[in-house]
C-alpha cells in the first residue's frame, strides 16, 4: 500500500514523476536539459502570469533558498506583515542579510489587511519593499494580493510575494497585482519533487537586481543572465530532479490550475467532513478566505498528537505535527498532491481507528 502523505508538501506525486528520476545518465550540459528547463519556466509563468511580461529563474534549492533570493533585493526597509511563521522566517532572512524591517500583527486567520500596509507605507518613507506571505500554510489564510498590489502601486513600494504554498493550488496573475518578484518551489501544488525551485520577477526587477544582492548563488540578474545565455544553469544542476519536475509541470499544465484547486478544495471538505464526525472542531472555518487544501483542527485535549503521528505512520500514512501549531492546540491535514476521494477515505478510516486505539491518553 503507497504512503499518503497528508502534510502541505512534500507530496504523493503521479507514477510519471517518480518514472522520470529514472532518466538516462547524463551531464547537466545536454541540449535536453535546457529545453526541460525552458518548458519548466514557461508552464510555472503560464500558471502564475498568465497576462505576461514575467521571467521565471530557476535554482537548485528549497523554497526558502528563493524566498532568500527574493528577500535580497529589497532596496531600503522592507515592510513585512507578521502574517504567521513563514513571515517570521522572512524577518530572520532579513535581518541575516542586514535589511532593516518594519512590520506589524496581523490576524492569523486574515493575512495581511491592505489598510494596515496602507498606513504603513504613508508613515515610512524609507520603506521601499513590502513582502507577502500570500498563503500561510500553519492557517491556511490567503491574503488579499491585487488590492495590497494597488496600495504598494499608489505608494511607491515594490511588492515582493512568497506565493510557494498556493502556486499551483490557487489562480494567481502576478501582473494583475503589481508583483515585482515572486518565489515559489515544485514541491507543493505542482506535485514535483523537492529541490527546484524559482524566482518569478518582471524584467526590470531583474535587471535592477545586477550587482545589487547580497549573494553570489542566489544572484537574481547573473542566473537569468546564465540561462538566457546557455539555456542551463550557472551551476550544476541534477539532471533526474529536473527531468522530474518537468514531468509534473505537464501534468499540471494538461490538467489546469482551476481544476486542479477544485480538486483539491472537494477533497479537503471531504476529509473535514469526515474528521468532523470523529468529533474534531474545525478551526479558521467561515473567515475571509483559506486555501484549498488545508483542513485546521483542535482535536480532543486527550489526544497525544506525538503518538497519534506514530499510529498513523502504521497505517502508512503520515501526517505532519508543526510545533507551533500544537502549541496552539491545533493541527492540520491537507489534500495536496496526487490523491483521490479513495485515498481521503482510507485516511478517515485510519484516523478513527487510532483514535479508538491506544494513541487517546498517551502522554
Amino acid at each position: 500500500m503507497p504512503m499518503l502523505l497528508m502534510g502541505p508538501g512534500p507530496t504523493n506525486v503521479h507514477p510519471d514523476v517518480w518514472a522520470a528520476l529514472c532518466c538516462p545518465q547524463t551531464s547537466h550540459r545536454h541540449d535536453w536539459m535546457g529545453a526541460a528547463l525552458e518548458e519548466i519556466c514557461q508552464g510555472v509563468l503560464d500558471a502564475v502570469a498568465r497576462s505576461g511580461g514575467y521571467q521565471a529563474v530557476p535554482f537548485v534549492c528549497s523554497g526558502m533558498g528563493v524566498t532568500e533570493a527574493i528577500v535580497g533585493l529589497a532596496g531600503g526597509t522592507l515592510l513585512l506583515p507578521a502574517e504567521g511563521r513563514y513571515a517570521h522566517r522572512v524577518a530572520e532572512i532579513a535581518r541575516r542579510l542586514r535589511i532593516p524591517i518594519a512590520t506589524f500583527p496581523c490576524d492569523e486567520f486574515e493575512g495581511a489587511d491592505p489598510e494596515q500596509v496602507d498606513r504603513a507605507l504613508a508613515a515610512r518613507a524609507d520603506i521601499s519593499d513590502v513582502f507577502i506571505v500570500h498563503n500561510e500554510t500553519t492557517t491556511g489564510a490567503l491574503t488579499d494580493l491585487p488590492t495590497i498590489g494597488e496600495v504598494c502601486r499608489r505608494r511607491g513600494a515594490r511588492l515582493l510575494v512568497d506565493i510557494i504554498s498556493s502556486a499551483g493550488a490557487h489562480r494567481l496573475d502576478l501582473a494583475e497585482a503589481g508583483v515585482a518578484a515572486a518565489c515559489l518551489t515544485l514541491n507543493k501544488a505542482f506535485e514535483g519533487v523537492s529541490g527546484l525551485s524559482l524566482v518569478v520577477a518582471a524584467p526590470d526587477t531583474i535587471r535592477l537586481a545586477k550587482a545589487a544582492g547580497p549573494s553570489h548563488y542566489f544572484d537574481l540578474s547573473a542566473q537569468a543572465e546564465g540561462l538566457a545565455r546557455s539555456g542551463g544553469l550557472r551551476f550544476t544542476a541534477p539532471g533526474p530532479l529536473v527531468a522530474a519536475n518537468h514531468a509534473a509541470v505537464r501534468r499540471l499544465c494538461e490538467e489546469g490550475v482551476a481544476a486542479r484547486a477544485l480538486r483539491y478544495a472537494t477533497l479537503r471538505d471531504q476529509l473535514t467532513a469526515g474528521v468532523k464526525r470523529l468529533g474534531w472542531t474545525p478551526v479558521g472555518e467561515g473567515r475571509r478566505a483559506r486555501c484549498s487544501y488545508l483542513s485546521l483542527f483542535q482535536p480532543p485535549a486527550e489526544v497525544s498528537l506525538a503518538g497519534l503521528r506514530t499510529a498513523m505512520l502504521a497505517h502508512d500514512i503520515e501526517i505532519y505535527i508543526d510545533p507551533e501549531s500544537a502549541a496552539a492546540g491545533r493541527i492540520y491535514f491537507a489534500t495536496m498532491g496526487q490523491l483521490d476521494r479513495r485515498d481521503v477515505t482510507r485516511f478517515c478510516e485510519a484516523l478513527a481507528s487510532c483514535l479508538a486505539g491506544a494513541v487517546v491518553g498517551v502522554a
